[in-house]
This record gives C-alpha cells, sequence and structure tokens, in this order.
C-alpha cells in the first residue's frame, strides 16, 4: 500500500507509537520531496502529519507520565515509615484545606 493511501485510511489508534513514529518520518520526507520539487504537498499528507503529530505527543506524554510515576513510587518504597507517615500527613492536611475553601 502506498504512502498516500495510508495517510487517506489513517486511524491511529490502531498504530503503536513505534509505527506511528515511522509513518510520521515518512510523510515528512514525502512533504519534503514534493517541496524539493516546487510542487504543493497534497492536503492528505499535512492533514495526515499534523493528526499523528497530535497523536505522538499525547502517546509521548503518556509514556513520560508513566515514568514519572514510577520514579515517585521508587522514591516512595525508598522512604522511612516516619518520612512516609510526613507525607501521608503533609497530603491530608492539603486535602483538608481545600475541602475547607470549597465550603461544605
Amino acid at each position: 500500500m502506498s504512502l498516500i493511501q495510508e495517510l487517506k485510511e489513517l486511524q491511529t489508534d490502531r498504530l503503536s507509537l513505534d509505527e506511528k513514529m515511522e509513518l510520521s518520518a515518512r510523510a515528512k520526507a514525502l512533504a519534503a520531496e514534493y517541496t524539493a520539487y516546487g510542487v504543493p504537498v497534497p492536503g492528505v499528507i499535512t492533514d495526515g502529519q499534523r493528526a499523528l503529530a497530535t497523536d505522538i505527543k499525547e502517546s509521548a506524554r503518556a509514556v513520560l507520565l508513566k515514568e514519572l510515576k514510577e520514579i515517585e513510587q521508587g522514591k516512595t518504597q525508598l522512604m522511612t515509615a516516619e518520612q512516609k507517615r510526613e507525607m501521608l500527613a503533609a497530603r491530608e492536611s492539603e486535602l483538608q484545606a481545600r475541602l475547607a475553601a470549597l465550603g461544605s
């Protein structure tokens, strides 16, 4: 299947992050080729690039948030019991203050 056809039938929810990255790179190369010859880039290519870029950013954000959560969990596991109690007490106070600010 040609790249143009793949972009016409693009369904990003069915692609892995790696597949999205590959398709994005191929679309960028094809757009650059059109530009190099002074030919307008077809809308299906620019639309596909835009959709892929949006989806890749969302996927990258999810990957980074997952890694951040793993780091936070690792740090929590290294805490002493006293440190955990202090952290929970501070969070409890913060939530109580936020609830009080919202009213009953």
